[in-house]
């Protein structure tokens, strides 16, 4: 994995914390509902963990064992709240080169309902 990769890992990262950090801050104002608050909570904290872990891969060894991890337990979180986990799934897809994608239910979920 190159630093220039990890690198705009680390930017797609921090857009989707932003993103659901903006949406807990709406929630907690009473300005969007969320199924499940305490989740997204945990969704945001997982997101900044991934974004320090590719930080510290960026500056270290290019391990991303960890980022991976904090990326897992996002996809399964995001479930939790809203159902929307596709750029975290591209993020994952990204750093493990195509290697691991969502299964074929999820990626309908993505994608949408089917049109006839």
């Amino acid at each position: 994995m190159t630093k220039e990769l990890l690198e705009v890992v680390a930017l797609d990262i921090q857009a989707e914390r932003r993103r659901r950090n903006n949406q807990l801050l709406s929630y907690v104002r009473g300005e969007e509902e969320i199924y499940n608050g305490e989740d997204l909570l945990r969704l945001v904290g997982e997101l900044n963990a991934a974004y320090n872990h590719c930080v510290a891969s960026i500056a270290g060894d290019g391990d991303i064992y960890c980022l991976l991890k904090h990326l897992a337990t996002s996809i399964t979180l995001s479930g939790e709240v809203d159902g929307d986990a596709a750029a975290i799934y591209q993020i994952v897809a990204t750093i493990t080169n195509d290697k691991v994608q969502p299964c074929k239910a999820c990626k309908e979920e993505e994608d949408g309902p089917k049109q006839d």
